[in-house]
């Protein structure tokens, strides 16, 4: 059974915590976007703007992706509460692609507010590119067009980016989809607990861990875009705050507390 000096524990955290919000204050900034057309919410009657999202073709292994990013869009994008993607049985226009121009009065016929064409590929070097077009159904204009492309293990970035772009341009806010969690993962029994610092996307996939079970993992916190994270480890000898590059696994000691604990 393990015992903590909770006295300077609390201390510690309180250090922690003030050390962490300098940290993420000086290196993060936002960047507002302005959005073309808005989805607005008011009263308790809000219905969820239909969008249209063309399957991505393609053929062979850039079949499966195609289908597997419209999945994780579609997923992003409902999961937000103010998106509805139309079922794409109900589509009149069955041709449309983003190299052409959409025909406006099939979309309007089925209520939709803005579409999206997009089409996977597969690129050399084992790549899958995706092209796509966002349009705004009333007005008929382009609301953005761009290419993405990741290596075929990273479809869900594009999947995620794509979404990304879309609620960016509906609805002006800074998008989250292509974000990640980090978060302090328990295994074992209760008397027993293991902790382990782990990281994933915000949908909960590509789960990984940063750290080895035999450390008493608190306080994890993203900084510098997310490629960084500051957490504490508690020890016999006390406790220490540290910085981690998740691309290399490199970690950085910023201070310790010198305190001995008993566990």
């Amino acid at each position: 059974m393990r015992r903590i000096n909770f006295f300077h524990m609390r201390h510690l955290i309180v250090l922690c915590f003030l050390t962490i919000g300098f940290i993420v204050s000086n290196i993060v900034s936002p960047h507002p976007a302005q959005a073309k057309v808005t989805v607005n919410i008011s009263g308790g009657r809000f219905q969820p703007m239909p969008v249209a999202i063309t399957p991505l073709s393609g053929e062979g292994r850039t079949a499966k992706i195609g289908r597997d990013i419209y999945e994780v869009i579609k997923s992003d994008l409902e999961g937000s509460g103010l998106f509805r993607v139309v079922n794409p049985a109900s589509h009149i226009q069955r041709d449309a692609t983003p190299e052409s121009r959409p025909r406006f009065e099939d979309w309007r016929a089925i209520k939709v507010g803005a579409l999206v064409t997009a089409r996977a590929r597969d690129t050399s070097g084992g790549q899958v590119r995706v092209d796509y077009r966002l349009w705004d159904v009333g007005t008929q204009e382009q609301m953005v067009g761009r290419q993405l492309v990741a290596s075929v293990a990273n479809w869900r970035r594009i999947a995620h980016k794509l979404a990304d772009s879309i609620y960016m341009q509906l609805t002006g806010e800074e998008p989250y989809f292509d974000s990640r969690v980090v978060f302090v993962d328990e295994t074992g029994p209760k008397n027993r607990k293991v902790k382990r610092l782990a990281v994933m996307d915000q949908d909960g996939a590509n789960v990984r861990y940063l750290t080895s079970a035999n450390e008493y993992i608190m306080t994890p916190r993203f900084a510098a875009k997310a490629q960084r994270v500051v957490f504490v480890t508690l020890h016999k000898r006390g406790s220490a705050l540290y910085l981690m590059d998740l691309q290399t696994g490199r970690r950085e000691k910023i201070l310790e507390y010198a305190d001995k604990m008993v566990f």
